[in-house]
C-alpha cells in the first residue's frame, strides 16, 4: 500500500486488491472525521 497526502484532512491510498479472482488497483481517498478517525470515500478501481 502507498499513501499520499491530498491535503491536511485527506489522504490517497493505493493498493492492489482481488475480486472474483482478478487483481485490481484500488485507489481511494480517505478523509479525517471530527473524531480524528480516517474513513474512506467512494472507491475507484482500475
Amino acid at each position: 500500500m502507498k499513501e499520499f497526502d491530498k491535503n491536511s484532512r485527506e489522504k490517497i491510498r493505493v493498493f492492489v486488491d482481488e475480486y472474483a479472482g482478478k487483481k485490481l488497483l484500488n485507489i481511494r481517498v480517505y478523509y479525517q472525521d471530527i473524531d480524528g478517525e480516517w474513513k474512506p470515500t467512494k472507491k475507484v478501481y482500475l
